[in-house]
């Protein structure tokens, strides 16, 4: 449909619509001008899933690289719950509120404040600061698990030369 009205706005739209016992799915195409007189497109696609996948000429295949699913399924035996699935994305830029994430390989994370609830695993740890809170007797520091190396405890410091403690400061019995 196409529709002028007398102050020269135009509205033109396109819908594919089909009703299979209530299972409506279809797509409309649209351009309007809104009550700010900005000329704005639209897609809409009304469907219980939506993709996009590759296809055409190519007979290898078929890649689903981007799923709407609007409600939970089983797809092949495996419950899939409602969402948004992408098989693959390379992201520029990414305004996330909240994540659940397996596993993360980055370069670089950069945060105001890491919330670890078991335990730091690490080859080095570069701080200018380091302070521990509410650790209380379970501070075990050590430069090396043997040989020439400190230790500090929460109630002392050693100093070993190879493997013989050469200082004790503090309780002398741990």
């Amino acid at each position: 449909t196409t529709q002028a009205d007398i102050n020269g706005t135009l509205k033109s739209s396109y819908a594919v619509k089909i009703d299979a016992n209530g299972a409506v799915a279809g797509f409309g195409l649209a351009s309007t001008t809104n009550a700010l007189g900005v000329n704005e497109s639209e897609f809409i696609i009304n469907a219980d899933r939506f993709a996009l996948m590759r296809g055409g000429s190519n007979t290898a295949a078929a890649v689903t690289p981007f799923v709407v699913q609007a409600n939970d399924t089983t797809i092949n035996g495996t419950l899939v719950p409602a969402g948004v699935y992408m098989d693959a994305a390379f992201i520029k830029t990414a305004a996330i509120q909240s994540a659940q994430i397996g596993s993360v390989n980055a370069d670089t994370i950069t945060t105001g404040k890491l919330n670890v609830t078991e335990l730091i695993e690490a080859n080095a740890i570069n701080a200018s600061q380091l302070n521990l809170v509410g650790t209380g007797t379970l501070i075990n520091l050590q430069s090396a698990s043997n040989g020439s190396r400190m230790q500090i405890l929460s109630d002392a410091i050693k100093v070993f030369d190879g493997n013989t403690l050469r200082v004790q400061l503090g309780n002398l019995s741990a």
